[in-house]
């Protein structure tokens, strides 16, 4: 990697969404650091987006680099494709509607040059609807940011408003480690892969807000139903039971996390599988027994519903 200036691929996903994607791309050719290449990834789009990423290739030649799915792969496969055309010595990815704010890359490739450990930075960002209009910020002034060896806060998702950080600047070789995104996910498959990440990672933080996250009530993770994400993240949580055994100090948090998570689920199941679900929590947490007891009828569905929006935010 230059030291100075090391090459960046900013990798965009894009999905049916070309009136957002022409701001998300212009928020990326407006970027300070000038020494990138962007790819842009689409998923089988019908709504034009191709015709105008074909036009975008001929003008700007050798800094886009197109990678088109032959059909609708989904998101996982999708962000893989992306990520492993990449030939920057660092990656970040964007999504097709969301954007970037103008220094997001330089001052996060600043912290890389300060301290060549750090594997991943990440930065605040803020939420915004589809006008572009900011009306909040994931972290606040007083916030005192996680950073070094950060698996237990990405594992228990203890950031900010439980939501976690987005659009981070990544090691290529971190990427190529992790074996990218796991395609059996629909949902969640960021934070797996950052649960993957961090295992191994040094993380950093720059103090500037980087990208602006849109509120789309059309996305997947507010379109699907509740009890498939829970069982995501319940996957999620399972299937990285290992990592967990070299982190023996949060591992009585993750069993009532996934307590939790089977209690949810139970509450918004019928029939035996609710059996099914509400035992699992009891087994991870005993004290969830009393809470079965107490909350089994009264606890109304919405309740659960509003819960879930934490996590995907």
């Amino acid at each position: 990697m230059p030291h100075n200036t090391p090459y960046v691929s900013v990798v965009v996903f894009s999905y049916n969404q070309k009136s957002s994607l022409k701001r998300a791309l212009e928020s990326v050719f407006a970027q300070s650091y000038r020494n990138i290449q962007i790819v842009i990834s689409d998923d089988f789009s019908t709504d034009g987006s191709r015709e105008y990423l074909k036009s975008l290739e001929g003008k700007f030649g050798k800094i886009i680099k197109l990678v088109f799915q032959e059909r609708n792969v989904g998101i996982a496969s999708n962000k893989t494709s992306g990520l492993k055309a990449a030939d920057g010595d660092l990656i970040t990815y964007l999504d097709g509607d969301d954007f970037y704010f103008p220094d997001k890359i330089k001052l996060e490739v600043q912290q890389f040059l300060k301290d060549e450990s750090l594997d991943v930075v990440y930065s605040n960002f803020a939420y915004t609807e589809k006008e572009g209009d900011i009306n909040q910020v994931w972290a606040k002034d007083d916030w005192n940011p996680i950073v070094g060896y950060i698996f237990p806060e990405v594992f228990l998702r203890k950031f900010p408003k439980k939501s976690l950080y987005r659009c981070e600047l990544i090691r290529k070789e971190v990427l190529e480690r992790i074996n990218f995104y796991d395609l059996n996910l629909k949902t969640f498959e960021d934070w797996d892969s950052r649960i993957r990440m961090t295992s191994f990672a040094n993380v950093g933080y720059s103090n500037y807000i980087g990208s602006a996250y849109v509120n789309d009530i059309n996305g997947i993770s507010k379109t699907s139903s509740k009890q498939s994400l829970l069982l995501d993240m319940i996957y999620v949580v399972q299937k990285n039971r290992g990592i967990i055994l070299f982190n023996s100090s949060i591992t009585k948090e993750v069993k009532k996390f996934e307590a939790s998570l089977f209690y949810d689920l139970a509450t918004l199941s019928t029939g035996f599988n609710r059996y099914i679900y509400f035992t699992k929590s009891i087994l991870k947490n005993p004290l969830n027994l009393i809470k079965i007891i107490v909350k089994l009828i009264i606890v109304p569905t919405e309740y659960i519903k509003n819960k879930i929006q934490f996590y995907t935010s």
